[in-house]
């Protein structure tokens, strides 16, 4: 405790109020308190993280099983792809009573175990381009065949070229990704055999968190003219 008064201020007090005034400086010791106990919010036993959605549009949810009182804030808290950091706020409700304090406020976590939409062809596996090529090539052989029952000519062979994504650079796309799968047809003009080259496009290749990947095999596009 320190007195905050002038020796002006202490003689005009003694000689109005016609006493003796002294004081000194003291210091207590505080003692006999009850010691509140604190809490870690981001105990694995009761703090929960989970990270949902697809990369790169992932987002983030956090609880506490076991106390409400604990507040928590998220940033980022969307678009999250795999890697990414967010740091996690924790504080007590404005309006909570909790008999217990933080033992620590602030975390940081590495964004993890999200799907993710393939942004490169190395991504794709040879296995599962053949998986795609047969089902390209069915719906060329099926083209083929309505061409031909239309008393015009069909394709006479079809030769997969190869395959190139297309990513895209805008979250808000309809498509993540374009997959084109290319193929060299031959068919015949009526005198002699004609070459030209021919798509199917395939739409928002996915790689699970677990490594296999998928598409939708029957959502695809082929060109209207050839």
């Amino acid at each position: 405790y320190k007195w905050n008064i002038s020796k002006s201020a202490a003689k005009n007090f003694e000689k109005t109020f016609k006493c003796k005034l002294k004081y000194e400086d003291f210091t207590y010791k505080v003692s006999g308190l009850e010691e509140i106990p604190s809490v870690d919010p981001f105990d694995e036993n009761d703090f929960e993280i989970t990270f949902s959605g697809t990369a790169p549009d992932g987002s983030v949810s956090v609880s506490n099983s076991t106390n409400s009182e604990i507040n928590y804030s998220v940033n980022p808290s969307s678009g999250l792809s795999n890697g990414d950091k967010v740091t996690v706020t924790a504080s007590l409700n404005d309006y909570s009573d909790a008999d217990f304090v933080l033992s620590q406020t602030e975390k940081t976590f590495e964004v993890s175990g999200l799907d993710s939409y393939v942004t490169d062809i190395s991504q794709i596996s040879e296995n599962y381009i053949q998986k795609l090529d047969a089902q390209a090539k069915d719906e060329i052989d099926s083209m083929s065949s309505q061409e031909v029952s239309y008393g015009r000519p069909g394709v006479k062979t079809r030769e997969y070229v190869g395959a190139y994504l297309a990513s895209a650079k805008s979250e808000e796309s309809y498509h993540q990704n374009e997959l084109f799968m290319i193929y060299k047809l031959t068919s015949n003009n009526g005198t002699s055999d004609i070459e030209y080259y021919f798509y199917v496009n395939f739409h928002n290749v996915i790689e699970y968190s677990d490594g296999t990947l998928y598409t939708d095999i029957m959502d695809y596009n082929v060109p209207e003219k050839s």
